[in-house]
């Protein structure tokens, strides 16, 4: 029986970088596929913003209004 290859550091450390990718795509996956699942039978509703009556959003910031200080 033959030696099929050679494992040194870099390939080990590559190996491990890897399986730790691997597992955080799995996690991310199954985040994702789980709130889809429970997202159908959540009463939430959707992403929808209230309109009133003269159309204006909740958050839509009224004419002359100072502006918000980013600091």
């Amino acid at each position: 029986m033959g030696v099929f290859g050679y494992l040194d550091a870099s390939s080990g450390s590559m190996l491990v970088g890897a399986v730790a990718a691997g597992a955080a795509g799995v996690a991310v996956a199954a985040k994702v596929g789980w709130h889809r699942v429970t997202g159908v039978f959540s009463r939430k509703g959707d992403d929808v913003e209230s309109i009133d009556a003269s159309g204006a959003t909740e958050d839509a910031v009224e004419p002359g209004a100072p502006a918000a200080d980013p600091s």
